[in-house]
């Protein structure tokens, strides 16, 4: 257990009343909250792509992780109870000046995903979440940082790929794409169950392009902007990040500038000036009804914000359901500790805000 003990003695103004030596224990996690600085003590460092074991042990006990990132940097961090139990996992994640940036918790999962403002040692500190923090359990910590992550392995144009996802897990791939390519991500679930299969990609330099989800497929088309190694992170979509299953992650690459040629379509023959164009029969337009809305659910994307764009607002620190309508779907809610505000953006348009926080989408169901 992280604690440290002060003992403050009475001054000069208080000696003759014989008051006795004032102890007060407390730990350094309340202390870090009270000055605004993240715990000092020891920590073990995560390592990208790793999976860390560990266990509360003690009533009230924490424990720290470090690692370092650079500004631009991406990274996802979730925490796993793995005993099943009252044990609510809790990580608080804290930023090289020591000032608090977010929090992630649940039930059996709790997920932060954050791109670094800043370079420098990243602190995180585990501990019980609920109420009274007298749980105990033990725990895993999954970390992957873009870019580096690339647990399993490298993408090859044309060519799908197997995996699994156990609870909280990340998987990462990488693949090179040359400007002017258009990538196209497609993912599966195999297994048909409750999992639902969610793809990040992010660019050479760890910055969010784009994201694709769905309850049996997610997709993704980009034209390329910059080239170099681009990453795919793989996780459990539902807003509890509980659910596993297992996928197949399929990349097709089309054109560029060292890609394969677009194909040319044949040019048309022009009809001579002095006979008119045949005449061709244009079939009438079909009026398509727009598709039934089914519901949709809120998922979260980023740790990020814009200015402007503010369509309401509310006091909760979490998305409500009820907001994620069919006017809202797309489109994201930015959420802190004093409540959210929901911006009629897309999270490819809502980037660099002055206050960031948790970002979630509107996904149709």
């Amino acid at each position: 257990m992280l604690a440290t003990r002060l003992f403050v003695r009475p001054t000069a103004r208080f000696a003759s009343k014989r008051r006795p030596l004032y102890r007060i224990q407390t730990t350094c996690l309340a202390m870090a909250l009270m000055i605004g600085v993240a715990p000092v003590s020891n920590a073990s460092a995560l390592i990208n792509g790793d999976v860390v074991k560990g266990a509360i042990s003690t009533a009230g006990d924490m424990e720290t992780y470090t690692f370092s990132a650079k500004e631009g940097e991406h990274f996802d961090l979730r925490i796993v109870d793995t005993g099943k139990s009252a044990f609510h996992p809790l990580i608080a994640l804290y930023g090289p000046t020591g000032a608090y940036i977010d929090s992630g918790h649940g039930y059996d999962v709790g997920a932060i995903s954050h791109q670094a403002k800043a370079n420098g040692v990243y602190r995180i500190v585990v501990s019980d979440g609920t109420s009274d923090k007298s749980q105990v359990g033990g725990y895993l910590i999954h970390f992957a940082l873009v870019p580096g992550a690339n647990e399993d392995g490298v993408l090859v144009n044309g060519e799908a790929r197997q995996g699994a996802i156990d609870l909280g897990d990340i998987d990462s791939y990488t693949f090179s794409a040359n400007i002017g390519e258009t990538v196209n991500l497609r993912i599966a679930d195999t297994g048909k169950n409750n999992f639902y299969p969610l793809i990040a990609l992010y660019g050479p330099s760890g910055a969010y392009i784009d994201s694709g989800h769905g309850y049996d497929v997610g997709a993704i088309a980009y034209k390329v902007k910059t080239q170099g190694v681009h990453t795919v992170l793989v996780s459990d979509g539902t807003s509890d990040k509980s659910q596993t299953g297992s996928y197949k992650l399929s990349l097709l690459k089309i054109g560029g500038e060292s890609g394969e040629p677009e194909s040319k379509q044949p040019i048309a023959t022009p009809a001579p000036a002095n006979e008119p164009a045949p005449a061709q029969d244009v079939a009438p337009k079909e009026t398509m009804a727009p598709p039934a809305w089914n519901g949709g659910t809120w998922q979260t994307v980023d740790y990020d914000g814009c200015d402007g764009f503010d369509l309401k607002k509310h006091k909760s620190p979490e998305p409500l359901s009820e907001y994620c309508d069919q006017d809202m779907a797309g489109k994201v809610a930015v959420c802190q500790l004093s409540g959210c505000v929901y911006k009629d953006a897309t999270p490819k348009q809502c980037r660099n805000g002055d206050r960031p926080g948790r970002m979630y989408v509107c996904a149709p169901n």
